[in-house]
């Protein structure tokens, strides 16, 4: 007990609380954004946190997770447009409320049921913490290895249908998570192919920087327009709270299936907020009303999804295996700061019942503060997208500096942004892909250690029990989307069930980018000892295999994909021409003024009136944006690049 005291205590020192504060207002601004998410959110502010405490930087982040997963259901239920993964039941009730103009009380229903599924959670951990570290001390390093393969594995095949493509990503991310010193001799530098700055390895922060944040900036830069209309929230926000808390059952029943769900790696807040919304809908009372604006289906769907975010990580925190991206990105927080999640993450003092304190706190924080508040924040959807994007960009580009002070890791930063943007338009999906990078430390380092148990015998893994169990079932996981399709061809008595395959050229050709790539890192393996190239062999040859594998397929196609509607604003190349040319203004004219120009650049080019007030306004905005800069530079005491005109 007097551990959780002196947690509590930490947590609500007047520097965490301020950061506290401060992640709520930043994760409920993110969350009102559609499509962005709680993962951009955290990435954006992962760099910030260089040279805090660690559990300060944990709260900070924690507190940006919680109130941007709650703030995603604000466009879900005002505009219908899914804020993120986890609102997508969300629209199917708080929508028909908002045309009934209940807006108000739909929006309450959603921050008290997220709120108590938040609780929910919470608690778990709170019983949960001491038997899962009891079981984690009992599992060794071939068990490790296999969490973690099994973690990118599981996240490969919920990709969307795209199992292949997936488990390719998540090859490539552990080839990214290799470069840099080896976790066997610690003395050599991979993969740096002669570049001095690329010997310390990429960085996590800057890593999820490129391949989440970017894309989003450009794809939102090529949409264009504001992010939508909706009219004013009239009705009571309190009152739909009290609704919520009057539906015990509701609360209950979601609560546990989406703390379920959060506790196994890969299912995610879609799956919670929908599999508790199709309970609700067996058993409610007022099930004839579902689709129609039902308050019990919103509460079941909201609670859900609230649960699964701290259920998530239940396994990140005790057992060191991602329950979720977002939840990756805060295990790679916890290890920039020195402390490794995992079985002795509750031996490291005060610092778990601080870290346990800061996720309660963040809780009520966001619940006081939408109450309050929510009202207000349904204004930044009318931002236009021209103003917007270009800011957060500046912000990822600062992150991206402030890492390790190194124009180097700016460039780095969009070259892995503009591969991962192409990797999403052409079908790759990116989540394996950071999740790979952030495990692949974990992933090396236990399977060496796991052949040094064995004697250098692969048959250690497959001699413990627990060990021998998760590769039974995650070869289970990988095949069941191959065996459902053919048991569906042998019921219906024909080889084609589905009509033929469709694909693009830019698939094929993306796939060939990725081949090259995988086969650079093959042949620059051999340039390293036996037992430094071992594992990197490994990855690069299976992810060669799974490229011909889906090559192979895909060149069965017989239909090609019309290529994706553009949007209203920017083209994508000029987004990425004007990133790019950002990036090599920052050495050239100096980052305050590359950032000045460049905001100057998008606002130019969006294809929007230019009458004068909107000039007007874009001068003050360029002002503001080196002011704050400048300011930033100073108050931090960093020393952004200069150049010719700064």
């Amino acid at each position: 007990m007097n551990v959780w005291l002196q947690g509590f205590q930490l947590a609500l020192s007047g520097a965490n609380l301020f950061f506290l504060l401060l992640g709520t207002c930043i994760g409920l601004i993110v969350g009102v954004v559609p499509v962005v998410g709680p993962s951009f959110g955290v990435t954006l502010a992962l760099p910030f946190t260089t040279g805090m405490d660690s559990a300060t930087a944990v709260i900070l982040l924690a507190a940006i997770q919680s109130a941007a997963a709650y703030g995603d259901s604000i466009a879900s239920i005002l505009i219908n447009v899914p804020g993120g993964p986890g609102t997508v039941a969300s629209m199917w009730e708080g929508y028909p409320m908002t045309r009934k103009g209940m807006a108000g009380t739909a929006l309450g229903v959603a921050t008290g049921a997220s709120f108590v599924g938040g609780l929910l959670a919470w608690f778990s951990f709170v019983l949960l913490a001491a038997p899962m570290t009891a079981f984690a001390l009992m599992i060794g390093a071939p068990e490790y290895f296999v969490l973690g393969v099994a973690a990118l594995a599981l996240i490969s095949i919920a990709s969307k249908g795209e199992t292949v493509r997936g488990l390719i990503m998540g090859c490539m991310g552990l080839l990214l998570g290799m470069m840099g010193p080896d976790p066997v001799s610690g003395v050599t530098y991979r993969f740096s192919f002669g570049i001095p700055a690329l010997e310390p390895g990429v960085d996590i922060a800057l890593g999820a920087l490129a391949i989440f944040a970017l894309p989003q900036m450009v794809t939102l830069l090529e949409e264009g327009g504001t992010i939508a209309r909706v009219e004013q929230v009239k009705d009571s926000v309190l009152g739909g709270v009290i609704e919520a808390f009057r539906r015990p059952r509701s609360l209950v029943r979601g609560g546990l299936i989406g703390w379920l769900i959060g506790v196994l790696p890969a299912l995610g807040t879609s799956a919670a907020g929908v599999s508790s919304y199709l309970i609700e809908k067996k058993f409610s009372k007022e099930r004839d009303q579902f689709g129609q604006g039902s308050i019990d289906g919103l509460t079941a769907a909201e609670v859900g999804k609230g649960a699964c975010v701290l259920g998530d990580g239940i396994t990140s925190l005790l057992l060191g295996v991602p329950g979720s991206v977002t939840w990756a990105i805060l295990m790679a927080a916890l290890i920039v700061h020195g402390v490794q999640p995992g079985p002795r993450f509750m031996t490291a003092g005060v610092l778990p019942y601080t870290v346990f304190a800061g996720l309660l706190l963040s809780q009520l924080m966001y619940f006081v503060i939408g109450i309050l508040f929510v009202k207000q924040l349904v204004r930044i959807v009318h931002v236009p997208t021209p103003i917007l994007v270009p800011m957060v960009a500046i912000l990822c580009f600062l992150g991206a500096y402030v890492t390790k002070n190194y124009v180097f890791d700016i460039w780095i930063m969009v070259a892995l942004g503009v591969f991962s943007l192409a990797a999403e338009r052409n079908g790759y999906p990116t989540v394996p892909m950071i999740l790979g990078f952030i495990l692949a430390d974990l992933i090396e380092a236990n399977f060496h250690r796991a052949l040094g148990i064995g004697f250098g015998s692969y048959s250690v893994f497959f001699k413990r029990p627990i060990s021998l169990v998760m590769i039974v079932l995650v070869c289970l996981f990988v095949a069941r989307p191959w065996a459902m399709k053919f048991f569906r061809r042998r019921r219906e008595g024909s080889r084609k069930t589905t009509g033929p395959l469709r694909v693009k050229w830019g698939e094929l050709y993306f796939g060939g980018i990725v081949s090259a790539v995988l086969l650079t890192f093959l042949i620059s393996s051999f340039r390293y000892s036996s037992e430094v190239r071992l594992f990197p062999l490994i990855v690069s040859g299976t992810g060669l295999v799974l490229v011909a594998s889906w090559v192979l397929t895909a060149t069965r196609a017989r239909r090609v994909k019309p290529p994706p509607a553009h949007g209203s604003g920017v083209p994508v190349l000029f987004g990425i021409g004007l990133v790019g040319l950002y990036a090599l203004l920052v050495p050239a004219a100096g980052f305050i003024a590359a950032s000045m120009i460049f905001f100057l650049s998008v606002m130019f080019l969006s294809p929007t009136p230019a009458d004068g007030k909107r000039w007007k306004t874009v001068s003050v905005l360029t002002i503001a944006i080196g002011l704050f800069l400048l300011s930033f530079e100073r108050l931090l005491q960093l020393n952004l690049p200069t150049g010719l005109l700064w």
